[in-house]
């Protein structure tokens, strides 16, 4: 090969070593395959010729047309870089899906040394095909870049995930084949659906802020009394699990429940308790972690004193008075559980995915089982029926029906209270599902695929089939021998921590209370930070001339840089939503404002407006802490 693929090689060797490793051998096969033709052009493995452009830069064409400009591509891709000139500072990344010779990294490379980049092809042969014919250097030198090549869809998104997408630049190369168009077809879904999640996940924040907020305070002291699911982490590697949800194909499975808690731990979501219970069987674990009121209606008048319930510091009080053997937390997805646990130690993070079921999933994953067994993940409307029977939402929809009322209206709203669709089921028949349940699905199928060490299979063939989870006999499963050997070892296990755990009280509690204070005192500070603020934001714009309001907004504007260092620094923008109102809450709150035509007023009372929203939320918290 030529001087630019041995040069690009031993760069790419030396600033990406693993990923260099593990497709070495792709790109050495990649170039061997070159076949040079008599008029300059090169054909590559991957379906590439290419050619000289007018201007003399390698240009390539695929049988989907060209990758880049025949003319000079070169300056094509300067131009494309300079066109997020403005909006570069704001940029998370700039995203390259598919990048043909790699023309547009490298102006961007050039042009914004200080951004990150993120390059993603899915055909080693490409990027083979790129390394021989293009100087690389910018790139690789580049101190901010993140390469993806043959990397799943699921690698991706977890990068961009950390990076956050909603930040970033995605800028759309040609693929040149159909492979290479399936590929990004897949990623663009999957980016979709992510945003489409966290819009889902601010909307919400902002929905029930408020009952998340009273139900955090008024539970503050269960963090230090109770031990979380941490103790749990790796303890069940010789057992298997069995995540019971409410779908309506659970009723299949309901009269083997004994059977299959021989066999597995039994881990059952809030809304499928009371159906477990009717067959007479208490779950190993009950995971209730939604904290509005019509969750933990799912306790009402139930108990399990064998079993554990697994919740966290937000959910409704009542959910603590639950009689069950023991009641265990997960670390709180809300600021106020993750402040004091950021204090006083961590109680296990568990996966959220919009539905309980993704969190008993997790849960059992967490344990170190191998195997998790789900019934009744239906996702969907079997038969055109929303809830396994005796479960709490179908119990309720006949203790509230009448005749001008009947159950079978409130089964109907749920049925068309989204947007439906048919799909797959494992039996192979068709189910009527919709987007909410997608969301959930495509939650399973890439934990699945995050981790495949993990086998997750279904026991009803009437759910939703989803990539990465098996269909899986329930006779099959009811054949194995009994694992009561192993499950005495995990609870002997749960017992030991759970002893270990009540040695340390006394000291819990003084870093509770440590933590107490400082938030206290944290609220307090942040409270005079956001009145100063509001109060010389004010000053400026009470000026009533303009050369008063010029001289006096240079001082105020250096002021209030100094006040936001402060607040930048406080110890509560660890949590920032505590105190923070959402982008989207600003836009609507600007939106609804009477804000000066003159931009340097604008801006100040904008600033003022945000000092206000956050002096009304550090407020709030503190009259629940007071109660």
């Amino acid at each position: 090969m030529n001087s630019f693929w041995n040069n690009n090689r031993t760069l790419f060797e030396k600033r990406f070593p693993q990923l260099y490793a593990l497709i070495a051998d792709e790109l050495r096969r990649a170039a061997d395959g070159v076949k040079t033709a008599s008029d300059g052009s090169a054909s590559y493995p991957c379906g590439w010729t290419v050619r000289p452009a007018k201007n003399g830069q390698p240009t390539a064409v695929s049988s989907e047309g060209r990758l880049h400009s025949a003319y000079d591509p070169g300056r094509e891709a300067e131009q494309l870089a300079l066109s997020f000139k403005e909006e570069a500072p704001r940029v998370g990344a700039f995203v390259f899906l598919g990048f043909g010779l790699g023309y547009a990294p490298l102006a961007a490379a050039r042009s914004y040394p200080s951004a990150k980049l993120i390059l993603v092809e899915p055909d080693a042969g490409c990027f083979a095909a790129a390394l021989s014919c293009v100087d690389w250097r910018a790139v690789f030198a580049h101190s901010d870049c993140a390469l993806c090549v043959s990397a799943a869809h699921q690698s991706v998104i977890a990068l961009l995930e950390r990076v956050g997408s909603d930040s970033c630049v995605f800028i759309k190369g040609k693929t040149g084949s159909e492979e290479g168009k399936r590929y990004f077809d897949g990623l663009d879904t999957l980016i979709a659906r992510n945003r489409s999640k966290r819009a889902i996940n601010t909307k919400t924040l902002e929905k029930f802020a408020s009952l998340w907020r009273r139900n955090s305070c008024r539970n503050l002291p269960k963090l230090a009394e109770l031990d979380g699911i941490r103790r749990y982490e790796g303890t069940a590697s010789n057992l298997s699990a069995c995540v019971l949800a409410a779908g309506p194909s659970l009723d299949g499975v309901l009269p083997y429940l004994a059977e299959i808690k021989e066999r597995c731990l039994l881990i059952c979501v809030d809304t499928a308790l009371r159906a477990c219970l009717r067959s007479g069987v208490e779950p190993d674990f009950i995971v209730l972690v939604d904290p509005q009121y019509w969750n933990a209606r799912h306790l009402d008048r139930l108990r399990a004193p064998h079993g554990v319930l697994i919740t966290e510091s937000a959910a409704y009080p009542s959910v603590f008075r639950f009689d069950c053997r023991e009641t265990v937390l997960c670390s709180s997805m809300y600021p106020v559980g993750a402040y004091f646990e950021a204090r006083c130690g961590e109680k296990g993070k568990l996966g959220a995915g919009g539905s309980v079921a993704t969190s008993a999933w997790d849960f059992a994953r967490a344990c170190g089982c191998r195997e998790i067994f789900i019934a009744g993940l239906d996702l969907g409307f079997p038969d055109k029926k929303t809830h396994a029977r005796g479960s709490t939402f179908e119990e309720r929809a006949h203790a509230v029906s009448n005749r001008l009322e009947p159950a079978e209206r409130t089964a109907a709203a749920a049925l068309f209270a989204a947007e439906t669709r048919t799909a797959r089921s494992y039996a192979g028949g068709e189910l009527l599902t919709d987007n909410r349940m997608s969301l959930y699905a495509w939650w399973f199928e890439s934990s699945a695929a995050a981790h495949p060490e993990l086998k997750t299979y279904s026991l009803t063939p009437d759910s939703l089939r989803i990539p990465g989870i098996e269909a899986f006999p329930l006779e099959r499963l009811l054949a194995r021998r009994d694992a009561a050997d192993e499950r005495r070892r995990f609870f002997d296990s749960e017992k030991a921590a759970r002893a270990e755990f009540e040695k340390k009280r006394p000291e819990r509690a003084a870093r509770f209370a440590a933590a107490l204070g400082g938030l206290k005192a944290d609220l307090a500070d942040m409270h005079a930070l956001a009145e100063s603020g509001e109060r010389l934001c004010r000053s400026a714009l009470d000026c009533r001339s303009e050369a008063e309001f010029t001289a006096r907004y240079a001082d105020v504007s250096a002021s209030l840089s100094e006040l936001d260092k402060k607040i930048v620094s406080s110890s509560i923008t660890e949590a920032a939503s505590l105190v923070f109102p959402t982008e989207e809450r600003l836009e609507r709150v600007f939106a609804d404002s009477a804000l000066p035509a003159e931009p340097m007023r604008e801006s100040l009372e904008k600033s003022r407006v945000i000092y206000r929203l956050v002096r009304e939320a550090v407020r709030g918290y503190q009259r629940l802490l007071a109660e």
